[in-house]
């Protein structure tokens, strides 16, 4: 790549902020004009020549000596202008992966639990918490009666124990899970009990003959 006085000066930044990496400073730079991977001319090892010379003289492309003009004022206004300006557009041209390189932050945090994990979900756990916890709690409301229980098909919740808990407490007719009557569809989870029995049934009240007054 032909780098302008601006490029080469973005070049020095991004290579002090990733640890002297070369690699690194010159894919940032790839990534902020929009060049393809491996595309230019300049390597790494021509990248560390360009900052030993900047280290040296202090000038990217001329070299104190006799007969060397001194590097003009306006040059040193155009670098602060480039570094200035490539620190407020870089979030307009960097996708997510690149935004998080150039803050030297991770997109995705994992969230860990506070103390120790002891135990996994199995069938043996989900059957203690709807025992222990969920069906004490509806039983305490007098609601179990009038409750539809659903659930997504994942092993644990279709464990044989599991299973016979539920039918005990709610009846086949108002459990919506897999390997019951109603199956809980895949991949739904935004269904609730009325996508699968209410609405079906207003339609049919609607639809099973004429309405004759609508007031």
């Amino acid at each position: 790549m032909t780098l302008s006085l601006k490029d080469r000066a973005l070049l020095v930044k991004f290579l002090h902020k990733n640890g002297d990496c070369a690699a690194i400073a010159l894919q940032k730079l790839r990534t902020l004009k929009g060049l393809r991977c491996g595309s230019g001319s300049m390597s790494a090892f021509g990248l560390k020549k360009m900052i030993d010379k900047f280290e040296e003289s202090g000038s990217f492309d001329v070299k104190c000596g006799r007969g060397r003009k001194p590097i003009a004022s306006t040059s040193v206004e155009d670098v602060a202008t480039a570094l200035q300006e490539a620190s407020s557009n870089a979030f307009e041209t960097c996708n997510a992966r690149g935004i998080s390189r150039t803050l030297e932050m991770s997109v995705s945090k994992e969230i860990c639990p506070s103390d120790p994990v002891i135990c996994t979900v199995n069938g043996t756990h989900c059957k203690s918490l709807l025992q222990n916890q969920l069906i004490p709690a509806l039983q305490q409301r007098g609601c179990v009666d009038s409750t539809i229980f659903m659930q997504n098909g994942a092993p644990p919740h279709i464990a044989t124990p599991v299973k016979q808990l539920l039918n005990m407490h709610f009846g086949i007719d108002r459990i919506i899970i897999r390997h019951f009557p109603t199956a809980w569809s895949p991949r739904s989870p935004d269904l609730n009990p009325c996508d699968f029995w209410l609405w079906d049934y207003l339609k049919g009240v609607v639809n099973g003959g004429p309405i004759a007054n609508l007031a």
